[in-house]
């Protein structure tokens, strides 16, 4: 397959960025972990305007792993406005192993005091039992703190409730912003279960409850708000289900699409199968906004077992009434790569197309599991030729982890793309987080 590359190194203090400020990508800064093991970064998401000053805000998660069950796991609040450098707020999930981290959000206002709120998974607590998971939600404002304003508990053992979330987006058409809570054992035969809470005056109590259809399909560890792809004035959403089994294709994985409206049914609007065995087609979910220029939002799936070498795919379906066959289906270059491990949209170039990062962390980019982050430019006519792309710093960096785009970081200046590379557990691995404006 041909590609044009522009090589980019990246250092662990300093990263050379040569040719990209013309592309409108330039360098910013790297943060890093605390603790080795932490996993620093293997999630990060917008935080929306958490303090009230005009510019978005970043929540970085460093839940630790499931091999160091000594740390309870942490979040990390960084305030919009200027250079990301030290953390405004740390918060501390309530005991060793509970992963908290393991999801964030932002929610909007969801109390209606004029400041961003955001919610927090803690995917192994036990309050509710072993494993029954716990989401923490915390009301933004001038003043800070760790103290949660609510919390909501996993309703039995083993349920993962909190894996993840998905916000700051209204599903019902009542103008308040509404919370999707995955429990991605929880549902029925421990298929998985999605929560819809609706904002307004009891949050707490789900609206409906969405049920995977197998046991261990691992239903809702991956969700995303899509903006309204239907057509309906309200937005739509995504869950997978990528240990699904289609067919004979044992983990070819799933992905359902689900309507907004005022009532929300518990029946899919549409769903797109993976075609090949252990592809894990919906590991990652992104609503792209709109990357073709039709005026409807898009949605990015990815494959990282996908492939006819199970290099990693990435796939991207134009927004409509009804999906059809991807606009793009973009491969890996090498076997187990996991290209599609991650994918977020920003407008990279500033062309008013939405543009789409596919992060690949076991790329062999001169080291060892080095690995990239590919970016594609939107347009009218979207192709899987990559734009640029940023490679990891060294061997096992794993960089591309994670991607995400803080849109409006600057305030009307602008927004930043984080790009993760946590590295491996153990060996003292600091995890870092690189920051491009």
């Amino acid at each position: 397959m041909n590609r044009r590359f522009s090589f980019v190194i990246l250092g662990l203090l300093g990263l050379v960025l040569a040719g990209f400020a013309a592309r409108g990508l330039t360098y910013v800064s790297t943060l890093s972990g605390a603790v080795a093991g932490d996993r620093f970064g293997v999630v990060v998401a917008p935080a929306g305007d958490i303090n009230g000053d005009g510019n978005a805000d970043l929540l970085v998660g460093a839940p630790g792993s499931y091999q160091m069950q000594d740390l309870p796991g942490k979040v990390f609040l960084y305030i919009g406005g200027s250079d990301p450098a030290k953390p405004a707020l740390e918060i501390t999930g309530d005991k060793a192993g509970d992963r908290f981290g393991t999801a964030i959000t932002a929610l909007g206002d969801i109390n209606g005091d004029g400041f961003g709120d955001f919610a927090v998974g803690a995917s192994k607590n036990d309050e509710a039992g072993t494993d029954a998971g716990k989401v923490y939600i915390y009301f933004g404002g001038k003043q800070l703190d760790a103290t949660p304003d609510i919390t909501i508990l996993g309703e039995r053992h083993n349920d993962w409730f909190g894996a993840s979330l998905a916000g700051s987006k209204d599903l019902n058409g009542d103008n308040i912003t509404d919370l999707l809570v995955g429990a991605n054992y929880g549902g029925k035969n421990y298929s998985g279960a999605v929560y819809v809470f609706l904002g307004g005056a009891n949050f707490t109590t789900p609206a409906v409850v969405l049920d995977g259809e197998s046991s261990g399909d691992s239903f809702g560890e991956r969700i995303a708000i899509l903006g309204d792809m239907s057509g309906n004035g309200v937005s739509d959403f995504a869950v997978s289900s990528y240990y699904h089994n289609s067919a004979d294709l044992r983990n070819s994985g799933k992905v359902y699409l689900y309507q907004g409206g005022s009532i929300i049914s518990t029946k899919p609007w549409q769903t797109i199968e993976g075609k090949r065995p252990q592809a894990n087609f919906g590991f990652a979910l992104a609503g792209l906004g709109d990357v073709n220029g039709d005026g409807t939002p898009d949605i990015a799936v990815g494959a990282p077992g996908d492939g006819p070498n199970t290099e990693g795919v990435a796939y991207v379906y134009a927004g409509a009434p009804v999906i059809r066959d991807p606009i793009a289906t973009i491969y890996g270059q090498n076997p187990k790569d996991l290209y599609g491990y991650s994918l977020c949209f920003g407008d990279v170039d500033d062309d008013k197309f939405s543009d789409l990062l596919v992060g690949t962390p076991f790329a062999d980019i001169g080291d060892y599991r080095s690995g990239r982050v590919e970016i594609f430019n939107g347009s009218q006519s979207f192709d899987t030729v990559n734009d640029f792309h940023i490679n990891g710093n060294g061997a096992d960096a794993q960089c591309g982890t994670a991607v995400e785009y803080i849109k409006n970081f600057y305030g009307k200046r602008g927004g930043i793309f984080v790009v993760s590379s946590p590295g491996p557990v153990g060996n003292g691995r600091i995890s870092f987080l690189h920051i491009y404006k």
